[in-house]
C-alpha cells in the first residue's frame, strides 16, 4: 500500500497506453467511486474483525479512494480519444 501521500503513476501506464479495459472491472471500479460503499469503505468492514487490527491506517484507505480516482480520469482519457467499444472489453 506504500506511502499514503504518493501515487506511483507509472503503475497505470499500461491502461493509458493501450486504453482497454474489462468492462466488469470498470463497472466495479465505478461502483467503488460512487457508492454507496466506496473502496475503503469495504476494505475498513473487512478487517474490521481481524484479530491484528487496524490492517491498514486511515491514510491507506483514503489512498485507496484517490487511486480509484486516479484510475477512473486515465479511462476517461482512453474514452475522449477512443469509442467505448474499443475501450471496454465486453466480458459480462
Amino acid at each position: 500500500f506504500g506511502r499514503t501521500n504518493y501515487d506511483e503513476d507509472t503503475i497505470i501506464l499500461p491502461l493509458l497506453q493501450c486504453c482497454v479495459i474489462r468492462l466488469s472491472t470498470f463497472n466495479r471500479l465505478y461502483s467503488f467511486h460512487i457508492g454507496p460503499k466506496r473502496l475503503s469503505d469495504l476494505m475498513r468492514e473487512t478487517m474490521d474483525n481481524d484479530p491484528i487490527k487496524p490492517v491498514l491506517i486511515e491514510p491507506h484507505l483514503k489512498a485507496l479512494d484517490r487511486r480509484v480516482g486516479k484510475i477512473l480520469g486515465v479511462i476517461r482519457l482512453c474514452l475522449n480519444a477512443n469509442s467505448p467499444d474499443l475501450v471496454f472489453l465486453d466480458d459480462m
